[in-house]
């Protein structure tokens, strides 16, 4: 009787499983005319229903074969050094004393280091910089420089830079102390500057906002929400007020929490701090920011409310670089929470790849489950929702019939 009774809640929960299963969503890719390297990007459509750490990305092909795959995310800035040269317009030796090389800044730009690109040596110098606006009048900058032993393991030629306070001289002079050695042989000179770029965003679309303004407590909240929870890198607020104002502001978001008896509880909790100004942009970066909803609390004091106009939240470009081939139907899955990050080769060869791929822009988001591998006989059994059906009706007959003869024979006075 005992065995009959597992058997029958292990179909019931057979049938629980097989019909509990969540659905994945997956995005088709459109097709490539060529092989070769591709970005995919990854729209805040679809990065809404992935993983936290992005861990159940995959990308299969029309023949269920998986394709590995580099992420990556934009930086919320990038800077560019490069080397802007300079023409040498002066150069003199005079033996075994010294060497001096007039450079010329042409823009007359705001600089505060030479980068002079010199032959490997092993002798060290002392050196002495002035800077002139004609090429007549030379006014001191630094003249205590040691210019010492130059090596490069894979060039013949090195670069040393030569830091001295911001200014902007058309012309600077250089003076090479050369009395217990021959020259250096200085082969170009010029600046090293910094080139920054802020980071490439998609905007968040269908975030509702609701705003509530508060006389008693001095407040103003700017309520959230999405259907499904989004993945937030920056939020611009755009603020319309001739007037100065500071205020302090807080992000909080729904969380659950354990109290002392170590109950689950709902409850808002703040996850960063930041001052809305009218000298700043007013532009904020968050990291692993993920909710459904969440409030800005803005804490006026005694100053009216602010007139926000408009309040946009930004998820950084983000993508997938995959090598596809032309001929063949590709899709991304994602949407499974028990999946766990892919270990693929290519992220050991991210320098190897082309800089500027080729973007393709994934197709409309739908259902559908991950393709999975051949199943048993007994799993396709138990997909089969009206064999399972007639599976526990048999069952429960079988049992009601036992449960009949029991009752029979105990009430057989023989």
């Amino acid at each position: 009787m005992r065995k009959i009774v597992v058997v029958f809640w292990m179909l019931l929960s057979l049938k629980t499983l097989c019909f509990g299963q969540e659905k994945l969503y997956k995005a088709p890719l459109p097709a490539v005319s060529e092989n070769g390297f591709y970005r995919i990007n990854l729209r805040p459509e679809i990065v809404r229903f992935t993983n936290a750490d992005f861990s159940d990305l995959r990308i299969h092909d029309n023949k269920n074969h998986e394709l590995p795959y580099l992420l990556e995310r934009t930086a919320t800035e990038k800077t560019t050094r490069y080397f802007r040269e300079y023409p040498i317009v002066g150069k003199n030796n005079i033996p075994k004393i010294n060497t001096t090389l007039v450079i010329q800044n042409p823009r007359k730009s705001k600089i505060n280091n030479l980068a002079l690109v010199i032959k490997n040596t092993n002798v060290s110098k002392n050196a002495s910089l002035s800077g002139s606006a004609d090429a007549q009048n030379w006014y001191a900058l630094e003249d205590d420089y040691l210019l010492q032993s130059v090596s490069n393991s894979e060039a013949t030629s090195e670069v040393k830079v030569l830091h001295f306070p911001l200014s902007d001289y058309e012309f600077y002079k250089l003076e090479i102390n050369d009395s217990a050695s021959a020259p250096l042989n200085i082969l170009t000179a010029g600046f090293y500057d910094f080139n920054a770029e802020n980071g490439q965003y998609e905007i968040i679309p269908e975030l509702s906002l609701k705003r509530t303004d508060s006389a008693n407590i001095k407040k103003t909240f700017l309520w959230f929400s999405a259907e499904m929870p989004v993945l937030i890198d920056k939020l611009d607020f755009k603020i319309d007020s001739a007037t100065f104002y500071l205020r302090n502001a807080t992000v909080f978001v729904r969380k659950t929490v354990n109290d002392r008896r170590n109950k689950k509880l709902e409850s808002w909790v703040p996850v960063q701090s930041f001052q809305l100004r009218s000298d700043g942009k007013n532009a904020f970066q968050f990291t692993g920011f993920r909710a459904k909803e969440f409030y800005v609390e803005i804490e006026n004091a005694d100053n009216p409310p602010l007139n926000i106009a408009a309040v946009n939240a930004f998820q950084l470009k983000t993508y997938l670089i995959a090598e596809l081939k032309k001929n063949r139907e590709y899709a991304l899955y994602f949407s499974d929470a028990k999946a766990v990050l892919p270990t693929y080769d290519l992220p050991f060869f991210k320098d190897k790849l082309p800089g500027n791929l080729p973007v393709l822009e994934p197709l409309a988001v739908i259902k559908n489950a991950m393709p999975e591998a051949p199943k048993s006989a007994v799993n396709r059994f138990f997909q089969h929702e009206i064999l399972i059906w007639i599976a526990l009706l048999v069952v429960i007959a079988f049992l009601g019939y036992m449960t009949y003869k029991m009752l029979k024979e105990t009430s057989d006075p023989r």
